[in-house]
């Protein structure tokens, strides 16, 4: 058997020397600070964020107008192969739908449309969860699926879809406030 050989890619973090040699320049007053306490403050936002996308269905608007960010159901998926297994007929064994959803999927969409004030290149920005944004992610989906915003699989864009279920969520607020503050004896 042939040797593998894997080929390793150059790890570069965000938080390397670079960037706080950087930031100590740009911001000379944050040097009162060791760079263990703002990868520490770093983390604690980042936590802050992950637990506001998965608890509420709104996902979060990031700070500066950065965009928001929030967890959607997309379309039903299609159930994972198993590939060591071949049915009679010779094709691939699927393995049967998650039950805790339905088959729908989940995903953190970080969308940059429906903000308020542009910022340059606001095009070519992205996310990328790390892994404990992942599990938490999951953890969340599995117990509470159905609370999040479905996206589907049509034409609509991301920022539409979330833009209505705003709207709707607004609209049902609003009626229950008028409910629970109604007075029939108040001529007001």
């Amino acid at each position: 058997m042939a040797q593998k050989v894997f080929v390793t890619k150059d790890r570069h973090s965000v938080l390397a020397a670079e960037f706080f040699k950087e930031l100590y320049e740009k911001y000379p007053e944050l040097r009162i600070y060791t760079i263990a306490e703002i990868k520490k403050f770093i983390k604690d936002f980042n936590g802050v964020i992950r637990k506001q996308v998965t608890t509420t269905r709104e996902g979060v608007e990031l700070p500066v107008y950065l965009g928001f960010m929030f967890l959607g159901t997309y379309g039903i998926r299609k159930p994972p192969i198993k590939f060591s297994e071949v049915n009679e007929k010779g094709e691939h064994v699927r393995l049967p739908h998650p039950h805790h959803s339905d088959g729908f999927g989940g995903m953190v969409y970080y969308v940059t449309d429906p903000v308020k004030k542009r910022f340059t290149n606001s095009k070519y920005w992205g996310f990328t969860p790390c892994s404990e944004f992942n599990k938490q992610v999951g953890n969340a989906y599995r117990t509470e699926w159905k609370k999040f915003i479905h996206i589907g699989t049509g034409r609509r864009t991301v920022s539409s879809v979330l833009r209505n279920a705003k709207a709707k969520d607004f609209a049902m607020k609003s009626k229950k406030d008028i409910v629970d503050n109604y007075n029939e004896f108040a001529f007001d």
